[in-house]
C-alpha cells in the first residue's frame, strides 16, 4: 500500500508541475503580448516625435533665413543712407 501512496504522490506531483508550466506559459504569452502592443505603441510616438522634429527644424531654419535676410536688408539700407557701400574694411 505505502508504494501506491508513492505513486500517486508522484502523480498528483507531476500534474501540480505541469499545470505550473502550462499557467507560466499562459502568462508568457499574454506578457509577450502586451510588450508587442507597448512596443509598436512606442515606435509610433517615436516616430511622431521624429516628424515634429524635423517639422520643427525647418520652421525654425525658415525663421533664421527670414531673420538673416532682413537684417542684411537693413544693413544694405543704412549703407545706402550714407552713400557709401560696405567693404571688407569697413
Amino acid at each position: 500500500m505505502a508504494e501506491l501512496d508513492r505513486i500517486e504522490a508522484r502523480l498528483l506531483e507531476s500534474r501540480a508541475r505541469a499545470r505550473a508550466w502550462d499557467e507560466l506559459r499562459t502568462r508568457h504569452a499574454n506578457v509577450s503580448a502586451i510588450a508587442c502592443e507597448s512596443a509598436a505603441a512606442h515606435a509610433e510616438g517615436m516616430e511622431k516625435y521624429q516628424r515634429w522634429q524635423v517639422e520643427r527644424s525647418r520652421r525654425l531654419e525658415a525663421q533664421l533665413a527670414r531673420a538673416i535676410d532682413a537684417k542684411q536688408e537693413i544693413g544694405s539700407k543704412r549703407w545706402a543712407r550714407h552713400g557709401a557701400l560696405p567693404t571688407a574694411g569697413n
